[in-house]
């Protein structure tokens, strides 16, 4: 699979996503008024996804091996902290790959910049959020 490939989304799909319970608290259960665009990201490459309710992020990516869903308006997402969307993925939704998500980290005294770099393609999809952050 390379960068911009689509990535299907199967009932017997080979990632299946968590293997843990998640314990965080529900904010919110919406339903999308618009299209929009959520982030997963993962250690190793999916060549398809299960079709199960997955961990996504609103307008962000973290490191690793990054995918966009790109949900039409009309879906039921779950809201937690942290801008993380949790989504029942089906067959027939879109999924792309996007690149992969690396980071350096650079000390400055007693902080570390953490600067993250972005395949061209990823970049594109973020194009409206920061592309560094500092961590103490």
């Amino acid at each position: 699979m390379k960068i911009g490939d689509y990535v299907q989304i199967k009932s017997n799909g080979k990632y299946s996503g968590q293997n843990m319970e998640w314990t965080e608290n529900l904010l919110s259960v919406e339903t999308t008024e618009k299209p929009m665009v959520l982030f997963h990201s993962a250690e190793e490459k999916i060549t398809e996804f299960k079709a199960k309710q997955t961990c996504f992020h609103d307008g962000y990516a973290i490191r690793g091996h990054v995918y966009a869903l790109e949900l039409p308006s009309g879906v039921e997402i779950e809201r937690y902290q942290g801008r993380e969307v949790r989504v029942e993925l089906v067959e027939g939704m879109t999924m792309r790959y996007l690149g992969q998500m690396t980071c350096d980290y650079i000390p400055k005294g007693r902080t570390v910049k953490e600067v993250a770099k972005y395949s061209p393609l990823l970049k594109s999809y973020l194009k409206n959020e920061p592309y560094h952050w500092t961590t103490l």
